[in-house]
């Protein structure tokens, strides 16, 4: 006959963690109870605009990389906002040790965001000579580089879609 022993370190947290979870299940059913589903639609409001902010980013990204410059001054306020991502040829989320952040305003129609990300940035090569001629004619003319870059917005809500009121890549 064999029988099963319990290390002390494993009934420890058997026998406490009812002890634990009871307080935290009262305190749930409390709010859940005391709340009347007004937390919850509060949170849907909340996940869906942040669902919203994402794909207006995600709409930038791609307008960005097909090179609509109409398009993409649609997504801004002011349509001058969108001269900030003039040289930028590609933009996609990175991950550096930073996250990304959003907040929301209470009211709902703004947000403050920072998110991670790489661009690719193109200038045209403007030096005069041989070597530039046949980095020109090489490069289609532009130089590229990719860098690591916080981009930086404030949004609004205007006639019931997210736009960029500010945007900057820090």
């Amino acid at each position: 006959m064999t029988t099963h022993t319990v290390s002390s370190r494993r009934r420890f947290f058997f026998e406490t963690g009812a002890a634990l979870s009871a307080p935290l299940a009262i305190g749930t059913a409390w709010a859940s109870a005391a709340d009347d589903g007004a937390f919850a639609s509060m949170r849907a409001g909340e996940l869906g605009a942040i669902k919203a902010i994402r794909g207006l980013h995600q709409t930038l990204a791609e307008h960005i990389r097909s090179r609509a410059a109409d398009d993409i001054a649609n997504l801004f306020l002011d349509r001058a906002g969108a001269d900030n991502v003039a040289g930028i040829r590609r933009l996609a989320p990175a991950d550096f040790g930073e996250r990304e952040v959003i907040e929301l305003a209470a009211d709902g129609d703004s947000a403050r965001v920072e998110v991670p990300c790489e661009i690719e940035i193109e200038s045209e090569i403007e030096a005069e000579g041989t070597l530039a001629e046949m980095a020109r004619l090489q490069g289609d003319g532009v130089l590229r580089r990719r860098e690591m870059r916080m981009l930086e917005a404030d949004l609004v809500v205007h006639e019931g879609a997210w736009k960029f009121r500010r945007l900057r890549f820090s």
